[in-house]
């Protein structure tokens, strides 16, 4: 994977409204990120409050050690390459 930025949301609790990483993923050009919060590995496509549509990829707080390799294998499920 090249050097990026990463776009990255860490939670406490299941749910959020993810108003900052919305904010993020509006101005710049990725069209998927992570976040990390006590729940079950997911892929779910998104919409911001200004309509860009993206995929986030949702990852339990114990596999930020594995970081890279889910990011790569949720990008490759979803079609997206390079977007980081």
């Amino acid at each position: 994977m090249a050097k990026s930025i990463n776009t990255i949301e860490v939670k406490s609790g299941a749910k959020g409204s993810l108003k900052s990483l919305h904010e993020f993923m509006d101005i710049t050009p990725h069209n998927f990120a992570v976040r990390f919060l006590q729940n079950k590995i997911s892929i779910e496509q998104v919409k911001t409050r200004n309509g860009k549509i993206f995929h986030l990829l949702n990852l339990p707080h114990f596999a930020v050690s594995q970081l890279d390799k889910y990011i790569e294998w949720g990008m490759n499920a979803v079609g997206v390459h390079n977007s980081l």
